[in-house]
């Protein structure tokens, strides 16, 4: 016998699927000509507005935008394809051409955390996926990050199933330049908001070969603004900072620190600094260490040398092979031994000064 709870729960449950279904199907596609306006890039159509009014603001360019998925999974639903053909277009502008983006996967509260972090990386990363493989656009130019519901709406609630619709969003986040001017050394970083670790600013230098690419940045949190740590900038014994790398495709991926005296450090993978693991997956941004913690340096003031390997194959001895390459200079190829068995390594370095 169904008893009167029981109904009461089924209609519930139909009526808000129904508001689901109904939000879904109203959600308007973003044109081409808003998307490049909101990242910066050249509007084609006129302005929706006689005056055009620029707030001035730290954050980068962004575009939130209406990418649909099925549901508790990260494929793409055939509705939202088209998005990501005129995101694609926007990508291929020639305005945008020479930058770099972020993929940006949020998700609302429903569920736990923890699932809702890693539906928001998958989710992500399909969307990356499909801007490489499916319309060209050039791996390097796109990273994808997951944020779950750390970072919900101002002002959104998600007591309603259309607050919560508004909260799972894709945001494309414009970067830094790729042009010959401007090296990967120095593309500006993007500090999200409503992060709980306070201010902090990134630098990124990217060494590629055809085999394996890896792009490191090093982050330093400051107590007033937040500070720009270029490669050969310089770091203080009381500075705390933070390393974060990411690879062009699924790679097994070995990070260390070493200073003047040839003391090294393991960065990743190491369970007391992060819990991720190899391999990783590409387009994702790993931090070391992860959450609100940081670094600090000790030891003799001089060069610091933070060393990533990348293989397509496991590392039988990582620290060995890190200080080969460590001693052959970035972005070379580091064959180990000769052993055919054993992969060679791309090597990507971020080299600074402690004083």
């Amino acid at each position: 016998m169904t008893d009167k709870h029981t109904i009461v729960s089924k209609i519930a449950i139909l009526v808000c699927s129904i508001a689901a279904v109904a939000f879904a199907a109203t959600a308007q596609a973003k044109d081409l000509d808003t998307i490049l306006r909101e990242l910066g890039g050249e509007q084609r159509g006129p302005a929706s507005s006689g005056v055009a009014t620029k707030e001035k603001s730290d954050a980068p360019p962004s575009s939130t935008v209406p990418i649909l998925f099925d549901h508790d999974s990260a494929s793409v639903s055939s509705a939202s394809l088209s998005q990501v053909a005129i995101v694609a277009q926007a990508l291929r502008d020639g305005s945008l051409a020479d930058y770099r983006f972020r993929i940006e996967g949020h998700t609302d509260q429903t569920g736990t955390s923890s699932y809702n972090q890693d539906l928001s990386e998958r989710r992500a990363a399909a969307v990356r996926r499909l801007l490489v493989d499916t319309h060209g656009i050039a791996a390097s130019r796109l990273v994808s990050r997951g944020y779950g519901e750390s970072q919900p709406l101002r002002g959104v609630s998600q007591v309603s199933e259309t607050g919560r619709a508004k909260n799972r969003r894709v945001v494309v986040v414009r970067l830094g330049g790729t042009t010959a001017g401007e090296t990967a050394a120095t593309r500006p970083g993007h500090v999200p908001s409503g992060q709980p670790d306070g201010p902090r600013a990134d630098a990124a230098v990217q060494a590629q070969t055809p085999a394996e690419s890896v792009t490191i940045r090093l982050q330093q949190r400051g107590e007033a603004a937040a500070q720009l740590i270029r490669p050969g900038g310089v770091l203080r014994t009381d500075d705390e900072y933070r390393v974060s790398f990411e690879a062009a495709k699924d790679s097994y991926i070995y990070l260390f620190q070493f200073d003047s005296s040839g003391n090294s450090q393991a960065l990743f993978p190491n369970s007391d600094l992060a819990q991720g693991s190899n391999p990783v997956r590409a387009g994702r941004t790993y931090d070391v260490p992860e959450g609100s913690g940081w670094l600090t340096l000790d030891g003799a003031a001089g060069e610091e040398t933070i060393v990533a390997l990348a293989s397509q194959k496991e590392i039988p001895n990582p620290t060995a092979a890190a200080l080969q390459a460590l001693s052959r200079g970035p972005r070379a190829p580091v064959p180990l031994g000769g052993n055919p068995a054993t992969p060679d390594l791309s090597v990507s370095t971020f080299t600074f000064q402690h004083q």
